[in-house]
C-alpha cells in the first residue's frame, strides 16, 4: 500500500523531492509567440521566460513564524538590466538572435526596451539596456481567448480579471494587435481596453 507521499511510481516519487526552479514556459506561448512563418519563435520564448523569471517577486518570510511578511524584486534597479550579449551567452545563441528576439517581444508589446546612461564604478556608460515587462500583454499571450472557451483545464488557468473584447470586430482587432508585429501595439492595446 502506498503512503500519503508515495504515488506508486518510483520516478514520480523521486522527482517530487527535487527542488527545480527557474524559467517556466507556458505551452500557450508556442501558439501566441510566433515567427512570420507561423512557427514558434523559440528564441523569443526562452528570453521572455527569463524576463518573467526576473520579474517574479521573492517572498520574504518571518524567520520565527514562517508567515509571509512581504515581497521583494530580484534585481537592483526599477527595471531589469540585461545586455543582448548576456542573453546570447545564457541561451547559447548569437547576439544578433538575442537582439532580434527582444525586438520581436517589443513588437508584441510584452517587453519594452529602455536605454539609459548609468554610472558604474565611477564610469559613465551609455546605452545600457533595461527591459520592462507589460504584464497585461503577458496575460493575453499566456491565457489567449481560446482558453476561455476551451477545455475546463484551460479555463481554470485563466486569471479572473482577464479582459475579453466586447464584439467580434473588437475581437478581430484585438487578436490582430496581439499576433501582429504592429510597431505601436501598446497604444492600440490601450484603445481596446478603454473600449471595454
Amino acid at each position: 500500500m502506498n503512503g500519503p507521499f508515495e504515488t506508486g511510481s518510483l520516478t514520480v516519487d523521486r522527482m517530487s523531492r527535487l527542488q527545480i526552479s527557474g524559467n517556466v514556459i507556458p505551452v500557450s506561448w508556442y501558439k501566441t509567440i510566433r515567427k512570420p512563418t507561423g512557427k514558434p519563435n523559440l528564441n523569443a520564448i526562452i528570453i521572455l521566460a527569463d524576463i518573467v523569471y526576473w520579474y517574479r517577486a521573492v517572498e520574504i518570510r518571518d524567520e520565527m513564524t514562517g508567515q509571509l511578511i512581504g515581497l521583494r524584486k530580484k534585481f537592483h534597479s526599477d527595471m531589469l538590466q540585461r545586455s543582448y550579449q548576456q542573453l546570447a551567452d545564457q541561451f547559447g545563441i548569437t547576439k544578433r538572435d538575442a537582439t532580434n528576439a527582444v525586438v520581436e517581444l517589443e513588437k508584441l508589446g510584452v517587453v519594452r526596451r529602455v536605454f539609459r546612461t548609468v554610472e558604474v564604478k565611477g564610469q559613465t556608460v551609455s546605452n545600457v539596456l533595461f527591459l520592462d515587462l507589460n504584464v497585461t500583454v503577458l496575460e493575453h499571450l499566456t491565457y489567449p481567448k481560446e482558453a476561455e472557451t476551451g477545455t475546463p483545464e484551460a479555463r481554470g488557468r485563466c486569471p479572473p480579471d482577464t479582459v475579453s473584447p466586447k464584439s467580434d470586430a473588437t475581437e478581430k482587432l484585438f487578436l490582430h494587435t496581439i499576433y501582429s508585429s504592429v510597431k505601436h501595439i501598446n497604444i492600440l492595446y490601450l484603445v481596446l481596453l478603454c473600449a471595454k
